[in-house]
């Protein structure tokens, strides 16, 4: 066996014995900075690949007389505890590595634990060569300036926040009533809000949102609601609970009432019942309910998120104004009425005036009231096809 394949078959059955160490970045319940002082020591142990294994370096160490427990050497690598001062100079030495650099890197870590009351990650007790570690002022200025630089990062983040927030609040539903339309379609505003208020916090999608097979009194009721109360465990506001509950039970009230009253649809010849919209009202306050508890929630909204596009609304039908046509534009019954309305005003008078009605006081009394007649003649006919709308 030449040396390279015998290099090979050792460094296999290294890895063999040895655990593979587990990836720190799917441990978010680490501390950040131990996370990364892991990080740094695995580069130093392994290089780029991680492929020595934790049984070999204790063997290394024992080596170089310097025995180290597999359990311990396990918990300093997965970002668990803080090694003491003297395991990272032994690792460093035995990497040849600068060992002033790995003191300087375990002090600023230390130093900040300590700081924020962290004692149970690291040894209490530390010697003294820890506390004349933990004094140098390039240490404590090191640790200042990466105090100062979280500090104006987390104030841009929630200024971003801020500003995704008020986005968001500029599009919240508007409380416009929209007769004539379902009681799904009525709630599918506050519905969509929903939805992208809960993905600025947590990055998992609302699965199934927008569920097209789905029936549509089902989406806000299974998938949307259920995601707002877990809020409440995300963001440490216990109010998102009942705020779901409170929607849950107004749009359970909405669906149940099937005696909203009758509205005219925009055919003249139809008149159906129709959805009354009376939670309008209440669902911009629930929106503006949700954006209060957000805000106070600002630091947990997910740092550089960009807010979803909204999805298309049903199209609520304007207000019957909005329906006026230039006379040609208008269906040809309409065109109709508008002619025999005209005619009306004009032959009438015409036919009085021919029986020769003209020179007695009776045509003079007459003459208005069949004016009137002729006018409420034409209104009738012009205003009947074109029908009304609610909004």
């Amino acid at each position: 066996m030449s040396q390279g394949e015998a290099g090979r078959t050792s460094a296999s059955r290294g890895r063999r014995r040895g655990r593979r160490r587990s990836d720190l970045d799917a441990k978010p319940e680490l501390d950040p900075r131990l996370r990364e002082l892991a990080r740094l020591l695995r580069q130093l142990l392994d290089g780029s690949n991680g492929e020595v294994s934790q049984i070999r370096v204790v063997e290394e160490l024992k080596a170089a007389h310097y025995p180290l427990a597999p359990s311990t050497l396990s918990n300093i690598l997965s970002g668990k505890r803080l090694p003491t001062l003297q395991i990272v100079q032994q690792l460093a030495q035995l990497r040849g590595a600068d060992q002033g650099f790995w003191q300087t890197e375990w002090a600023v870590v230390c130093l900040q634990l300590r700081r924020d009351g962290l004692t149970h990650l690291f040894a209490v007790k530390l010697t003294d060569e820890e506390r004349a570690a933990l004094k140098d002022p390039a240490v404590r200025q090191r640790v200042a300036e990466i105090d100062e630089a979280a500090a104006a990062e987390r104030e841009r983040i929630r200024r971003a926040a801020h500003a995704v927030l008020d986005e968001l609040e500029s599009q919240r539903p508007s409380g416009r009533e929209k007769k004539g339309w379902s009681a799904e379609d009525c709630w599918r505003d506050l519905t969509d809000f929903l939805v992208r208020l809960v993905t600025l916090f947590d990055e998992r999608p609302v699965t199934g949102y927008p569920a097209a097979g789905m029936p549509r009194e089902e989406i806000l009721r299974d998938l949307v609601l259920p995601r707002v109360a877990e809020l409440a465990g995300l963001t440490g506001q216990s109010e998102w609970r009942p705020l779901a509950e409170e929607i849950a039970a107004k749009y359970r009230m909405d669906i149940k009432d099937l005696t909203n009253g009758i509205a005219v649809m925009p055919y003249p010849d139809v008149s159906l019942p129709v959805h009354g919209d009376n939670y309008a009202r209440y669902r911009a306050k629930a929106a503006r309910h949700a954006l209060i508890l957000a805000r106070k929630a600002i630091e947990h909204v997910r740092p550089d998120v960009e807010l979803p596009p909204a999805m298309p609304s049903p199209g609520y039908p304007p207000a019957p104004d909005d329906y006026a046509q230039d006379f040609f534009d208008r269906p040809l019954r309409q065109r109709a009425a508008v002619m025999l309305g005209m005619l009306a005003i004009f032959s009438v008078p015409a036919v009085v005036m021919a029986a020769g009605w003209a020179s007695s006081s009776v045509s003079t009394l007459l003459m208005p009231v069949f004016s009137f007649l002729s006018v409420m003649f034409f209104a009738i006919c012009y205003v009947a096809p074109v029908g009304g709308r609610h909004r």
